[in-house]
């Protein structure tokens, strides 16, 4: 049987204003799994896997859609999602074909597209990253709605505590220089474009 009353009730409270902390989420992370079942183990392993943007390939994106937990192929289906809203605004703002740089076929027919493309005209890059990862947090948030004792819902803290451990580690001026960077990348090929832990 798993603990999930045990272990969902011990977890801190997580903020999305991803103001600076002293959360760990390896620390964190570490507590949890020796909890949970081999199963459980492998599906936090699965969203792990997200958070490295070598990973994040058609294949994987593919994968994902086969996987039998439910929170996990929606999760993936709407990272996918953004990740290609993204490239594909950025793309046509610099005057690109972006069926060039797109990850599958992609429409912007999709429920989130009209938020996402109101967080891609922000102009300060700072506050754009941070709306998307407020968008990313809604979203779990949405998936989970209804869950309260369950895989989902660790996983869903799971995700939101990669993205609080990512601004606690990140001060105003290394998070600019960041941006910049991706901007310059972005600007110049379109390739590598990577949207989390750009550290």
């Amino acid at each position: 049987m798993n603990n999930y009353h045990y272990i969902i009730s011990g977890l801190p409270c997580l903020s999305a204003d991803f103001t600076p902390s002293q959360f760990s989420y390896e620390e964190t992370v570490e507590q949890i799994l020796p909890l949970l079942s081999e199963r459980d183990r492998r599906a936090v392993a699965w969203i792990e896997q997200g958070f490295i943007p070598a990973n994040l390939s058609h294949h994987f994106y593919m994968e994902m859609s086969k996987c039998p937990i439910t929170f996990i192929r929606r999760w993936y289906e709407f990272d996918h999602n953004l990740r290609n809203a993204q490239v594909d605004y950025l793309s046509r703002k610099e005057g690109f074909e972006s069926e060039r740089w797109m990850d599958g076929s992609f429409s912007t027919e999709f429920e989130d597209y009209p938020q996402m493309y109101r967080v891609f005209e922000m102009e300060d890059m700072m506050e754009r990253e941070r709306a998307l990862d407020r968008l990313r947090w809604e979203k779990v948030n949405e998936l989970l709605a209804f869950h309260y004792f369950d895989i989902d819902v660790i996983l869903g803290f799971i995700i939101k505590a990669r993205m609080v451990s990512r601004w606690s580690e990140m001060d105003h001026e290394k998070g600019v220089r960041m941006f910049e960077k991706l901007v310059d990348e972005v600007r110049g090929t379109f390739k590598g474009v990577n949207y989390q832990d750009n550290k």
